[in-house]
Order: C-alpha cells, then sequence, then structure tokens
C-alpha cells in the first residue's frame, strides 16, 4: 500500500521535489528532503492498520455519536470512511495533487452523516481527532529521523506540518459543503414529505390504517385510537401588512413550538406550521374531552405574546374515533373558527361544541333575527332605558352553567343581589332558567344578538 501512496512522490519531477527545491537553499536539499520526506510518510503508511485502529479506538471514547463501532458492520463501515481520509492526509503531506476518488468518498461520508443527522460538530471534531493521529505517526517516524539527521528532521517538520495543515482546511471546506448542501436538501425534502402526509390525513386519506401508522412511525409521529384537531391563528387589523406579518410568522413559530410539547392523556400532538396558521393534532383518549384539550392549549400558548391588537384565536374540533376521524375534526376546526369571526370572538380557544348553535343561526339569518327577538330582544330595551346590565348577568349566568357563586363573582355582586335580576329576566322573556330548553333558546338568542351585531359592523366597514 506504500508503494501506491507513494508513486510519483520522489524524483527530481515529483510535486514533493518540486516544492522542496522551491523552498531549500540548493536543489540538492531539495531533493534530498523530498527523499526523507516519502521515507517517514512512507513509513507510516505500512502502519496504516495502526493508524486506523489508533482512530477508531478514540473515536470510541472522544465522541458518543460513535458508540455503535462496537457493532462489526458499522466498524467495517466507518474504517473504510477513516481509510480514505488518512491517504488523503498523507498525499497531502508529501505534496501529492488530491485523489478525486478519496475525495469523493470524504464527501460521500458527509452526506451520510447529513441524512442521518449527526451533528456537523460532532463530524468535524472527528475529522480533527484523525487528522491529529494521522500526525502524531508521523511526528514518531520524524522523532527517528532526528536521532541520525537533526537538522533533515527539524526541515522536513516544517514542511509536513505545514501541507497538513492547509489541506486539511481544504478537506474541511469540502466536508462543511457536502454536508451543508446535503442536509439542506433532505430538510427541503422531509419538509415536504410531512406536509404530505398531513394533507393526507386532513383530507381523509383512503389509505390502508396500518400503512398510515407505519408512515406516521417513519416521521416519527406516533397516531392514536381517537384525535382532535386544532387551528390555531393570530387575529386582529393589519395582520396582512408586512411588518405585522412578519412578526406574526415569528409568533405562529413560538405556537408551534409551545404546542408541540402540550401533551393529553393519549401523548403528544402532531403539529406543523403554515403560513397563516398552526395545525395541531391531538391524539386523544375518549375520557380527555374537548375541555381537557382546550385547557391544555390555553395552557400552551399562554405565555406567547402578540402583536399589539392581535389576538390568539384557536379552533377545536370534537374528538373523533379512527383516522378518518381526523378529517371530520380537521373540518369542524375550520368552520369554528368561522363562526367565531361571524360572531365577533377574536380571541381564546373555542371548540365545536360550544360553536354549534351559533353555526346554526348563521346558516339562516332570518332563524336568527327571530331567534333573539322571541328571547332576549326585551333585556335589551330594559338595560338601554334603565341602564341595567341583566344582558351581561344572563350571559355570565348560562357561561357559569347556573352556579350561583361563581357567576355573582364575576360580576362583582352578592349572589343575594343576583338572584333578584335572574327573577327579572325570567319576568321579562317569558323563560324560566330551570327549564333546559328555555336555557338553550336564551343561549341561542344571545348568539343571535351577536352574530345580527358583528354582521352589522361588518357590512359598514
Amino acid at each position: 500500500m506504500s508503494n501506491d501512496l507513494l508513486h510519483g512522490a520522489s524524483g527530481p519531477g515529483s510535486a514533493l521535489s518540486r516544492t522542496s527545491e522551491q523552498s531549500a537553499p540548493g536543489s540538492k536539499n531539495g531533493a534530498a528532503r523530498s527523499r526523507l520526506g516519502a521515507q517517514v510518510v512512507g513509513r507510516v503508511a505500512e502502519r496504516l492498520d495502526e493508524v486506523l485502529e489508533a482512530i477508531l479506538r478514540k473515536l470510541k471514547v472522544a465522541i458518543p455519536s460513535y458508540a455503535t463501532l462496537d457493532d462489526p458492520a458499522q466498524h467495517v463501515e466507518e474504517r473504510a470512511r477513516v481509510t480514505a481520509l488518512v491517504l488523503l492526509s498523507l498525499r497531502a503531506t508529501l505534496g501529492q495533487p488530491y485523489d478525486e476518488t478519496l475525495i469523493d468518498a470524504v464527501r460521500r461520508t458527509a452526506r451520510r452523516r447529513a441524512v442521518r443527522g449527526f451533528p456537523l460538530g460532532a463530524m468535524l471534531r472527528s475529522r480533527d481527532i484523525k487528522v491529529r493521529i494521522v500526525w502524531d505517526f508521523i511526528a514518531e517516524e520524524l522523532a527517528r529521523l532526528a536521532q541520525s539527521d537533526p537538522n533533515g528532521a527539524y526541515g522536513l517538520t516544517i514542511e509536513l506540518s505545514s501541507r497538513l495543515l492547509d489541506s486539511s482546511a481544504q478537506l474541511r471546506q469540502e466536508e462543511i459543503a457536502a454536508y451543508l448542501d446535503t442536509e439542506r436538501e433532505h430538510t427541503n425534502t422531509g419538509e415536504q414529505t410531512r406536509r404530505k402526509f398531513f394533507d393526507d390525513l386532513l383530507a381523509g386519506t383512503s389509505e390502508d390504517p396500518e400503512d398510515l401508522h407505519k408512515r406516521a412511525g417513519r416521521l416519527g409521529y406516533r397516531l392514536g385510537e381517537n384525535h382532535a384537531v386544532a387551528v390555531l391563528t393570530v387575529d386582529g387589523p393589519g395582520v396582512e401588512s408586512s411588518p405585522v406579518n412578519n412578526e406574526v410568522q415569528n409568533v405562529l413559530r413560538r405556537l408551534n413550538d409551545a404546542v408541540s410539547f402540550a401533551i393529553v392523556g393519549a401523548g403528544m400532538p402532531l403539529v406543523q406550521m403554515r403560513n397563516d396558521s398552526v395545525l395541531a393534532v391531538f391524539p386523544a383518549l375518549r375520557e380527555d374531552g374537548e375541555r381537557a384539550i382546550s385547557q391544555t392549549i390555553e395552557s400552551a400558548i399562554g405565555p406567547v405574546q402578540v402583536p399589539p391588537g392581535c389576538h390568539l384565536l384557536v379552533g377545536l374540533g370534537r374528538i373523533e374515533p379512527e383516522l378518518r376521524g381526523i378529517a371530520l375534526s380537521y373540518r369542524q376546526a375550520l368552520r369554528t373558527l368561522e363562526g367565531a369571526h361571524a360572531t365577533g370572538m377574536h380571541s381564546g380557544v373555542v371548540s365545536y361544541a360550544d360553536m354549534l348553535p351559533s353555526l346554526l343561526l348563521l346558516e339562516d339569518p332570518t332563524l336568527a333575527k327571530d331567534s333573539w327577538r322571541t328571547t332576549v330582544e326585551p333585556l335589551f330595551v330594559y338595560d338601554a332605558e334603565n341602564g341595567a346590565q341583566l344582558v351581561a348577568t344572563l350571559s355570565v349566568y348560562l357561561e357559569e352553567r347556573g352556579v350561583l357563586a361563581t357567576a355573582a363573582k364575576r360580576l362583582f355582586v352578592h349572589r343575594h343581589t343576583l338572584a333578584p335580576r335572574l327573577e327579572q329576566i325570567e319576568q321579562l322573556t317569558g323563560r324560566s332558567l330551570q327549564n333546559r330548553n328555555d336555557l338553550f333558546m336564551l343561549d341561542l338568542g344571545l348568539r343571535a344578538r351577536m352574530f345580527a351585531q358583528e354582521k352589522a359592523i361588518n357590512d359598514e366597514s
């Protein structure tokens, strides 16, 4: 192997000879140094197996990612990679031109590292270790030479070390370029694959469930038996303008990170950021309920700051069974956002179940108008004429599901003050707050009124 390595390295016309002759005071000294260099590097090449084993031992100890070198197949594979770099380093010390085949091997190694997610820093550290050990072996041979020719060994040490450092820097750039190019390509391809997977889930693919689970596993996702989909958006004036939109994109990235770790009972959600929203598919247990998911999302996004005048609005679909339920829950989340905008809700987590009555009203504007006129219109009239707060009282009472203590606390009144207000509401509307159907109609009336007000505002604008 040393003969192959040193082919063309010595003699009057060799690269080392030419370089030595240029740097040495006399051509005879340059030629002599060339021969000495070839001898030193040739002895290191004869110890190639020893060099390779020293490098592999050091890599296992110094870099955790190389722990797999105990595996025979991994050991053989890595040995071949190390061989290419060692041969390139030895050729470089002789001033020989690079062997393109060996350089391609180094590039292929860098590309494989990028595809497998091997850290760039660890890769560069490993090559520094390899070059350092190659130099240690060269230094040993130079030390032996120094015993018989101190001056020759000194001059040769400077020359060989300079060449090795220069070649190391050049190879480092080749590796970095190959790694980063591959990482960019792999990232783009991986992102396209994940987006296609999400699109299939949200569109309701007919793919076999077992195959879909396998696709999810390859992407690092874990699907459950039941799922709920949330669509997170940033709402507010000027969102489309460039300065605000840039801030919104930063907010969406922070939302993406925050929701990625919002764990419900069945595990972590599948999350993907789109241009104007963040999509989250929550694997869920039936007993979790949408309220538990809603609270988890609220907790996750609470610390996220938004641009002035903007708000976080989240539409949450129901927990639906099986994989095909993901598409259904996604459509529910989108409808929920539509309903929230139509009824003047611009922030918070809104569930499909809570928005459903409003969505029914949106289907028929005439029905919506009749709903509030036959239920809560007297309350609005009374409040306007008397400066009262019966509408607010009813709204809070319904939101608190009829619990007087919490409703009174939110209204900043004593519960004994609240009771007469509720009686007055019943008298004016002709509805009983103890009757489930009446409660539903009153809630529907308030929603219809909100819808009518929001529509009027939108028509004016």
